[in-house]
């Protein structure tokens, strides 16, 4: 949080984890729009466990962010990307799929799979992506990089 180049120099600004914290809490929400800020305005518990004041406006999160330079904005947003990919790129994993029941099929990704006890009816899946950390043990073969 600390080396964000997000900087104020007013008493009135908001601080920094509230405006990266609004953010963060947009994106994990699946907004793709700046006004789907104020859905957040009433959540008191997430913004506790992230250690925010509050949820900004959707104004000043857009004036946060024309705020920052570019250039050291983009490398602070690489550098911490990069702290989250990279134990995937030293550590062996297998992605997988596996296919959840689902109600009446109708969910989001749902796929109608063929039945082993009636072919002429299909039973609704959803698939879900799974990682798997494996050991050299594990395989019969050696793990090779592709």
């Amino acid at each position: 949080m600390e080396d964000c180049p997000l900087h104020y120099t007013s008493n009135n600004a908001p601080k920094k984890i509230d405006v990266l914290g609004a953010l963060f809490l947009s994106i994990l929400s699946g907004h793709n729009r700046y006004t789907h800020l104020t859905a957040l305005r009433g959540d008191s518990v997430n913004t506790q466990l992230l250690g925010m004041n509050k949820v900004v406006s959707d104004d000043s999160a857009i004036r946060a962010l024309k705020r920052m330079a570019q250039v050291p904005a983009i490398n602070w947003l690489q550098n911490h990307l990069q702290s989250c990919y990279e134990p995937l790129l030293t550590t062996p994993w297998i992605l997988d799929v596996a296919y959840m029941d689902v109600g009446k099929g109708r969910e989001l990704g749902a796929v109608a799979l063929m039945s082993q006890s009636n072919p002429f009816t299909g039973i609704k899946k959803v698939p879900k992506w799974v990682i798997t950390p494996i050991s050299q043990g594990d395989l019969p073969i050696p793990i090779t990089a592709i």
